[in-house]
C-alpha cells in the first residue's frame, strides 16, 4: 500500500490531526522564513504518530492555499519533496 492523500485526508480534520497539523504549520512558518523552503522531512521532524497523516498535513496546508509545493523533476523519496510560502 502507499500513501494516498484522498484516503489520509480525514485524519487532519480529527482534534489530534489538527493539533499535529498546526505543529507541523508552525514549523514550516519558522523554516521558511530562516531559508526559504523546507523538506517534507524538514516539516515533520520531531513529530510523533503515523507517518501518512504527517504527510497529509502537509498536503492539507498545500490545499488550503497556505504553502506550495517546488515542483521536482526525476525520482525522489516523499521527505525530500520541497515546500515554500503561498505568497512568493
Amino acid at each position: 500500500m502507499s500513501y494516498d492523500y484522498a484516503a489520509e485526508r480525514y485524519k487532519v480534520l480529527t482534534p489530534e490531526g489538527q493539533k499535529q497539523m498546526f505543529s507541523i504549520r508552525r514549523r514550516m512558518e519558522e523554516m521558511i522564513e530562516y531559508s526559504g523552503v523546507v523538506t517534507l522531512g524538514k516539516a515533520t521532524s520531531n513529530e510523533v504518530g503515523d507517518s501518512w497523516t504527517m504527510m497529509a498535513c502537509v498536503d492539507y496546508l498545500v490545499e488550503m492555499g497556505e504553502f506550495v509545493e517546488v515542483g521536482l523533476t526525476g525520482h525522489y523519496a516523499g521527505q525530500d519533496r520541497i515546500f515554500r510560502n503561498q505568497e512568493e
